[in-house]
C-alpha cells in the first residue's frame, strides 16, 4: 500500500528501516527519502456477502478441470488433492486459479486468485480470510502463512488452517482453535512461520492470542525459505514432525513473567530481605 503522494509505504513483509510497525498491516516506510505522510483511507469497496460470495465460488469451482488442477499442482509442487481440498476453481474473467476464503463462522467471506504468473489478488467486494480444507480435527494443527504453504502442508498429511499473510486472521484462527480443543482432542498447535523476521513475530502474536495448548512456532531448516520450500527439498511429514517435537512450547511474555515471579518468590531471601524475614519470625516468637 502507497500513500497518494508517493512518499510513505506500507509493507507486510520488510521490517527493515522502517519508521514504525502498524499492528496487523505490516511496516510504515519512507519512500525516497521523503518524509512520511499520513495514509489517506482506502475509497469504500461494496463488500459481497457470503451468499454471493459462496455462489460465484461454485460457479469457479465447476470450471476447474483435471488439467487446470494439475496444472497449478505441478507450478507449486504439491498434491493436485491438496487443491482440491482447499476448494480450487478457475475464475475464466480472470484468467486464475480461484480459492475460498473463510471466516470463523465457515462462511465464504472472500475468493483469493492466483494467475499463471503467480500474481495474487481478490475477487472484488472480497474480505481477507483462511483456507480451510476438510479436517478432522485430530493430533496436530499446523497453521501456515499463505495458499501454497497450506497446500504443501496438506501434501504431508497434516490438518492445516492457512491464513493470507504472517500478520492476518489473529481473532479468526484463535476462535477456530477454541471451540475445538476439547470437542476435537487436539494435541498441539504448530505454527509454520516463514524463515524472516516478519514471519517469525507474526507467529509469535498469533501464538499470544491462542487459546492454552501446546503451541510451538517452527520454522524450515537449512535456509529454506516457506513450508513449500521444505517440501520441495524434499521433505516427509516424519521430518516435519520430528522439527516439530523438537522445538520448544511458545510462553507468552505475560506467563513467562508471572513464572519468574514466582520461582523468585520461592527461592530463599538474602541480605536484607533474609534480616527482615527473621527479624519479624522473632517478633511473632515473642
Amino acid at each position: 500500500m502507497v500513500s497518494a503522494d508517493g512518499t510513505a509505504a506500507i509493507c507486510p513483509r520488510v521490517s527493515d528501516g522502517a519508521e514504525q510497525e502498524i499492528r496487523g498491516s505490516g511496516w510504515l516506510h519512507k519512500v525516497g527519502g521523503q518524509p512520511v505522510t499520513q495514509l489517506p483511507a482506502p475509497p469504500p469497496a461494496r463488500k459481497r456477502s457470503t451468499a454471493e460470495l459462496g455462489a460465484l465460488m461454485q460457479t469457479y469451482k465447476a470450471a476447474a478441470t483435471k488439467y487446470r488442477r494439475e496444472n497449478l499442482a505441478n507450478r507449486l509442487g504439491v498434491a493436485a488433492p491438496a487443491l482440491t481440498r482447499l476448494g480450487m476453481g478457475w475464475s475464466e474473467p480472470h484468467g486464475a486459479w480461484a480459492f475460498p476464503m473463510y471466516d470463523q463462522s465457515y462462511g465464504v467471506c472472500g475468493i483469493h486468485l492466483r494467475d499463471r504468473d503467480g500474481n495474487k489478488r481478490a475477487v472484488s467486494g472480497s474480505s481477507n480470510g483462511l483456507f480451510l480444507p476438510s479436517l478432522s480435527f485430530r493430533g496436530i494443527l499446523v497453521v501456515c502463512e499463505g495458499l501454497s504453504d497450506t497446500a504443501a502442508m496438506i501434501t504431508l498429511g497434516f490438518e492445516v488452517v492457512g491464513r493470507q499473510s504472517c500478520l492476518g486472521q489473529v481473532g479468526s484462527i484463535a476462535a477456530i482453535v477454541g471451540t475445538r480443543i476439547d470437542r476435537h482432542g487436539y494435541s498441539s498447535v504448530a505454527i509454520m512461520a516463514d524463515a524472516d523476521r516478519a514471519g517469525r513475530q507474526g507467529a509469535r502474536t498469533l501464538a499470544a492470542e491462542l487459546p492454552p495448548i501446546p503451541t510451538r512456532i517452527v520454522t524450515p531448516p537449512d535456509g529454506l525459505k516457506d513450508a513449500r520450500a521444505w517440501l520441495n527439498a524434499g521433505a516427509k511429514r516424519e521430518d516435519v514432525v520430528d522439527v516439530i517435537r523438537k522445538t520448544s512450547a511458545f510462553i507468552p511474555r505475560r506467563l513467562s513473567r508471572e513464572r519468574g515471579n514466582k520461582n523468585r518468590g520461592q527461592q530463599p531471601a538474602n541480605g536484607p530481605a533474609r534480616r527482615r524475614n527473621e527479624a519479624a519470625s522473632a517478633t511473632r516468637a515473642r
